[in-house]
């Protein structure tokens, strides 16, 4: 349930970055 969790955290991350390049986050920090 945490990983299903972070794995949508981290499509949502992917998401913002298409959208907006400037977004530096990793999701392999998390």
């Amino acid at each position: 349930m945490y990983y299903e969790n972070l794995y949508y955290f981290c499509t949502a991350i992917n998401k913002a970055r298409e959208q907006q390049v400037k977004t530096k986050m990793n999701c392999l920090v998390f």
